[in-house]
């Protein structure tokens, strides 16, 4: 931009977060004129980890910011969490149109996750816009010792937001000791496994949820 405010980082900067020592990428530029934000190259990496935005914050609805994970070690978090994670992250996630009708679209992949020591599985979650259906795609699995137990897919709706949800769930035998690090101090020891079909409807701030399912081997104390 002309007649901006613009911010450099030196090569040479080395910023220590998380425990960890992360360098920045040489070309690395941040430009702000009035409401617009023109990034560019601003990257951290850490070894093999790094994490990058790059694009516009903007008026303009075709502009598009872009956050970039790539290999990121989930266990860097855990010098500011209560829980004990690891996995390894690698994400694409852009942003458009902020100051008007804010679009979030997104495809997420999460190898080995644990919590506590449990493992969760691999997860994949994918977010992204259909122009023909007009709607945004939606997909969620999670896929544990080399099966699927959560696969969820569907469409939000962001022109119809009182009906913006149509997704189906299908569960295969998911363990339900996954809830496990999330119910600490409510219930421990939980097991068993759940399957069955679920429908997801309504609008994305109270969504309803039906359909039947079994629980094989259920256990909680």
């Amino acid at each position: 931009f002309e007649d901006s405010t613009t911010l450099r980082l030196l090569p040479a900067s080395r910023i220590q977060l998380l425990e960890k020592i992360w360098n920045i990428e040489p070309d690395n530029q941040v430009s702000l004129k009035g409401k617009e934000w023109n990034i560019h190259n601003f990257r951290w990496s850490n070894d093999q980890q790094g994490v990058g935005v790059d694009g516009h914050i903007s008026s303009d609805p075709l502009r598009t910011l872009t956050l970039q994970i790539e290999d990121f070690n989930l266990s860097t978090l855990n010098s500011i969490i209560q829980r004990k994670l690891s996995g390894n992250v690698n994400a694409n996630v852009q942003v458009s149109d902020v100051y008007s009708k804010p679009s979030l679209q997104n495809e997420i992949d999460i190898q080995g996750l644990k919590v506590d020591d449990f493992l969760i599985g691999n997860v994949t979650g994918n977010n992204t816009w259909d122009p023909e259906e007009k709607k945004f795609k939606v997909e969620f699995f999670v896929d544990r010792i080399d099966k699927r137990i959560v696969d969820c897919t569907g469409y939000y709706d962001p022109y119809t937001p009182a009906n913006a949800l149509a997704i189906t769930a299908n569960l295969q035998k998911a363990n339900l000791k996954v809830i496990e690090p999330f119910m600490k101090g409510i219930f421990s020891n939980i097991e068993g496994t759940l399957s069955g079909i679920y429908t997801i409807t309504g609008a994305l701030a109270r969504p309803e949820l039906k359909g039947e399912g079994e629980i094989d081997g259920g256990k909680l104390t």
